[in-house]
């Protein structure tokens, strides 16, 4: 499992990957891993607030969505951006 600080390091390096490429003139895959190393840091603040040092349980992020998808808000799919897999 990985852990809170894995994934700030995933989220960093990824940031200087796509820095890197929009360097490069490759701005659609700058694009791509700019918003993996978004969705990283996330992960890290979200596993922040439930449990200092691991990645949420799928059966909790699945409550959340279930909470949120009863407010009148556009629906979230937690697990289609990859929590809870």
């Amino acid at each position: 499992m990985l852990t809170r600080a894995d994934l700030k390091q995933l989220a960093q390096i990824r940031l200087d990957d796509a820095i890197f490429l929009q360097q490069a003139n490759r701005s659609s895959s700058a694009y791509y891993l700019a918003g993996y190393s978004v969705e990283l840091a996330l992960k890290a603040c979200i596993a922040k607030l439930i449990q200092s040092d691991t990645i949420p349980e799928k059966a909790f992020i699945n409550a959340i969505e279930s909470m949120h998808n009863k407010l009148p808000l556009p629906p979230l799919r937690l697990a289609s951006v990859g929590f809870g897999h």
